[in-house]
């Protein structure tokens, strides 16, 4: 029996993905395995309002392993980077009006160290049983003043695709980042807009 996790996705810093997934991409994640599937060809999507700045966001994939008896444990993370010049095969998701779409995707030296996870992993695997885990978290995404006081909500989906011959998997949809905000300690909300970063 695979005992393979995907966790809940994090966003700010919080786990949020299990009530913001679809019940679709939960069917379709339960299919996929992480071990065999090439960092290098990984792609996150997000969509979120033009106001959110994403160029200095931490997104993160996050792999790992721990035996029943505690003897193994393996994790690590991997900070994806976005891709400046995208070329698009038309599978990625579509921004609506006022809408950005921002693809990322991890730098060679870290999919070579996801990779070198993967074998670790996989031997760990065949020696004793336990339990892995696939995230992907977000943190420290800035939000640009708004245009008008009515522009307060701001929702952002995000998306993972495993191949470039796949359609994206939609991990989080419609996730009200703005309630997190508010809901966040003062000194991340202070933080969180782009005026106040350095």
């Amino acid at each position: 029996m695979r005992r393979y996790l995907f966790l809940c996705l994090m966003a700010l810093g919080t786990l949020t993905g299990c009530t913001n997934m679809p019940l679709g991409s939960m069917i379709a994640l339960s299919q996929k395995d992480p071990l065999t599937t090439h960092p290098a060809d990984l792609q996150l999507a997000i969509l979120a309002p033009q106001r959110l700045d994403l160029s200095h966001t931490k997104v993160k994939l996050a792999l790992g392993y721990t035996s029943d008896d505690q003897s193994i444990k393996l994790g690590d993370e991997f900070q994806a980077v976005v891709e400046t010049n995208p070329l698009l095969a038309g599978r990625e998701p579509q921004p609506e009006p006022g809408q950005q779409l921002t693809l990322m995707y991890l730098p060679d030296d870290k999919a070579k160290a996801m990779w070198q996870l993967q074998q670790q992993v996989k031997q760990a695997k065949e020696t004793l049983e336990g339990k892995g885990y696939f995230s992907v978290s977000l943190k420290d995404p800035c939000i640009l003043p708004a245009a008008e006081a009515t522009d307060k909500k701001i929702y952002a989906s995000i998306f993972i695709q495993f191949s470039p011959e796949e359609d994206f998997i939609t991990l989080l949809k419609d996730l009200d980042l703005s309630q997190q905000i508010e809901q966040a300690p003062a000194a991340y909300r202070q933080k969180v807009h782009c005026e106040n970063q350095t």
